[in-house]
């Protein structure tokens, strides 16, 4: 889920104007996990971390932003396998 964001911004941003942005999306459970979301956690650990990086290497012609949704109860939309 890193080598997307990473990749595009890489091949866009000959292509950007000054003062052009990029906004990635990350989560909340960057930072605040449940048990048994390691990948996903971790993944949007990572994009948190590309952003940052992203921001201190094309700054000031780019803002780089990420976007943190919080937590959204999906319990309603769980199908049983039984």
């Amino acid at each position: 889920m890193i080598r997307a964001p990473y990749r595009l911004s890489q091949a866009l941003y000959p292509h950007f104007a000054e003062g052009a942005a990029i906004v990635n999306i990350a989560s909340m459970r960057a930072l605040m996990s449940e048990p048994n979301t390691e990948p996903y956690s971790a993944s949007k650990g990572g994009i948190l971390a590309l952003t940052h990086a992203l921001a201190v290497t094309l700054g000031p012609r780019t803002r780089v932003n990420a976007v943190s949704p919080g937590w959204i109860d999906t319990s309603a939309w769980v199908v049983s396998s039984a």
